[in-house]
């Protein structure tokens, strides 16, 4: 009686084969338990292992490449990280296709209406400092003893502005800012003339008797400016960014601590 032809081996009988080779078993001997011709078990043991060897260089590949995807990830974080810390809005990197991808990773997380809100707050703080300063420069060229002493000397009435709005963006932040009694001073530059100085603000030239009148206006200002309606404003707006820096930050060290990113987008290995 003629013995018909064996069956096609299938790719789990050859990788069968393979292991009990890879156990010590020769294929003569796979070959008279098994009941086929040693070549053909030798053919697909041959078969088997370069399957195995492709299989195994694939999975390395999709590795390397889905860690990398986590590290671009966690990157974005700390890049965003660093504009918070800064207190800079985040409006390129909203654009970025990065953003984009940990934004579809982590599509409920609440850090993308908190970013919207970031850039918001920010561009109103801005307004508000120069709302701020453009009303204390009115104030400030309006007081009569100022337009009596310093007519015509801009740089007092602007220097004394950008001192008081620096005062305020401390102030509101809960720092310390300048002390009028001790941060104001003169600096001699030769012959006569001497720069006055609040702090780190010119005053450009003024005289020695011109100082005294400078420090009671300076006094009279930063006790009425933390009772206008602009101060309570950037007052308010301060307190705001103060908080959501702190919850978004909070939210970032998540993502660069734990380096996985949850959930799936369109730039994931496939």
């Amino acid at each position: 009686m003629t013995q018909g032809r064996k069956p096609a081996v299938n790719y789990g009988k050859r990788h069968e084969w393979l292991e009990r080779n890879r156990r010590g078993e020769s294929p003569p001997s796979i070959a008279n338990k098994d009941g086929f011709d040693v070549r053909t078990i030798r053919k697909n043991i041959d078969i088997a292992r370069h399957e195995a060897e492709s299989g195994e260089a694939r999975t390395m590949v999709y590795r390397d490449a889905l860690e990398n995807h986590y590290a671009d990830l966690c990157s974005l974080a700390a890049k965003l990280d660093a504009a918070v810390t800064a207190e800079e809005r985040v409006a390129a990197i909203i654009n970025e296709r990065l953003y984009k991808a940990l934004r579809q990773h982590l599509p409920v997380s609440k850090l993308w209406r908190s970013f919207e809100r970031w850039n918001i707050l920010l561009e109103d703080r801005e307004k508000d400092r120069k709302s701020l300063e453009d009303c204390l420069g009115e104030e400030i060229a309006n007081n009569t003893e100022i337009k009596k002493t310093f007519a015509g000397r801009i740089a007092v009435v602007k220097g004394i502005s950008q001192a008081l709005t620096f005062q305020a963006n401390q102030w509101v932040k809960g720092m310390e800012g300048l002390d009028v009694k001790r941060d104001i001073r003169l600096e001699p530059t030769g012959g006569n003339n001497n720069i006055g100085r609040y702090g780190a603000f010119s005053l450009r030239q003024v005289t020695e008797e011109e100082l005294p009148l400078i420090q009671r206006i300076i006094e009279h200002l930063e006790s009425e400016l933390v009772t206008w309606d602009k101060y309570a404003v950037l007052r308010k707006v301060e307190t705001e960014i103060r908080y959501l820096k702190a919850d978004l930050l909070d939210d970032l060290a998540i993502i660069t601590l734990k380096r996985i990113v949850p959930g799936s987008c369109r730039y994931c290995p496939d």
